[in-house]
């Protein structure tokens, strides 16, 4: 990331620009300063800015990768409860049962036996498992 002190109106501003999906993004922040006699406070706000959104950026990079390193069947779960909580839009009874069918009878038993992490996820580990229940159909059920 990388920022910049610009004025407007006679009063500095720190513009940071991010990059969201690949484009360049901008984002002002008035530091409510005078240019009058504030640049080096100025200049020390802009450094302050910079460490602290880089600081949150790798943060939100472990937390992602923390994520990704959780088996895939927990990831599972996770979805799982965040559907059926309180949210904006909830599901149907109907729709929870048949969810907790599938999950029990066939997505938890295969991939709790590969021990297969979140960011191991493939296209082609996903393909297999279609492979495996067209030819074999449902395995042993599993505990939730």
């Amino acid at each position: 990331m990388t920022g910049s002190l610009q004025t407007k109106n006679n009063i500095y501003y720190i513009v940071l620009n991010t990059y969201e999906n690949g484009k360049r993004k901008q984002k002002w922040i008035n530091t409510e300063l005078p240019v009058k006699g504030n640049k080096t406070k100025a200049q020390k706000l802009l450094r302050e800015t910079l460490e602290n959104h880089e600081k949150a950026e790798a943060l939100r990079a472990q937390q992602e990768a923390d994520r990704a390193n959780i088996p895939f069947v927990d990831a599972i779960k996770l979805w799982y409860a965040d559907k059926t909580g309180d949210f904006e839009h909830p599901i149907d009874e109907v729709t929870k049962q048949g969810y907790e069918t599938l999950m029990k009878n066939h997505v938890f038993p295969y991939w709790k036996e590969k021990g297969t992490l979140l960011r191991e996820i493939t296209k082609f580990n996903l393909q297999d498992y279609i492979n495996e229940k067209a030819k074999n159909g449902r395995l042993e059920a599993c505990g939730f």
